[in-house]
């Protein structure tokens, strides 16, 4: 199980991958805004964030560039959830330190890989049954 942290303006975007996330067992946690994001990383110290680029007040990109420069929450993976397919964005959140980019509509077996892979690659072993 892992500690997930949704970070999404979208009320239903976001209750229906916490709970897609929680039927396959994982601990979610969500917030409304950047700024609320960051706030609940600090304080809950997630495995795995997901994130939406376009959000008003803090965009996905000052969550990411606040998560790394938090020390504590350097490493976190950092996944973006957005709407955006093109491949442009997708090279400039890479570049900017993201650990993966996910299209949305999503499917939850794209989204349960990309969660496999970060917390492998993190050796945290809480993500595996």
């Amino acid at each position: 199980m892992a500690r997930i942290l949704i970070i999404d303006d979208e009320a239903a975007i976001r209750d229906n991958l916490a709970q897609l996330l929680r039927l396959e067992g994982h601990e979610t946690h969500q917030a409304a805004d950047g700024i609320a994001g960051l706030d609940a990383a600090r304080r809950l110290r997630p495995d795995v964030v997901f994130c939406d680029i376009l959000m008003p007040g803090i965009d996905g990109y000052g969550v990411l560039a606040g998560m790394r420069a938090t020390p504590e929450l350097a490493a976190t993976p950092f996944l973006f959830l957005t709407a955006s397919a093109n491949q442009d964005a997708r090279a400039q959140a890479l570049k900017r330190g993201a650990d993966d980019y996910l299209v949305k509509p999503f499917r939850i077996a794209d989204v349960l890989d990309a969660i496999a892979r970060q917390l492998d690659r993190t050796g945290n072993n809480r993500g595996k049954t």
